[in-house]
């Protein structure tokens, strides 16, 4: 790894901080909020806040996002709408077993 690389990271690592990516880290949505927002540490300078599982920044779940976004691929949304779907349906199953 060269150290222009190293120095990226390590200012992505800085910027995520900064902008409290790292703050309440809950499950998978979250870390990988965190390592888009280092990957893509410019973006996030410019008021892009990376939301994916909809919990917005680290610890700022359920806060008012204005400018989102979701850099992935066709096929990563296809894969993203099934889990969600499926924890949709194990919801229902579960509420209906709740007497």
């Amino acid at each position: 790894m060269g150290i222009i690389t190293l120095i990226y990271l390590v200012v992505g690592v800085l910027v995520a901080a900064a902008k409290d990516y790292f703050g309440g880290v809950d499950d998978v949505f979250d870390i990988v909020n965190i390592l888009l927002a280092i990957v893509l540490w410019p973006l996030v300078l410019l008021g892009v806040d990376f939301s994916l599982g909809g919990g917005g920044k680290g610890g700022d779940k359920g806060g008012d996002k204005k400018n989102g976004a979701l850099l992935l691929g066709p096929s990563s949304y296809l894969y993203l709408r099934t889990l969600i779907q499926e924890r949709i349906s194990k919801a229902a199953l579960e509420r209906q077993r709740i007497p």
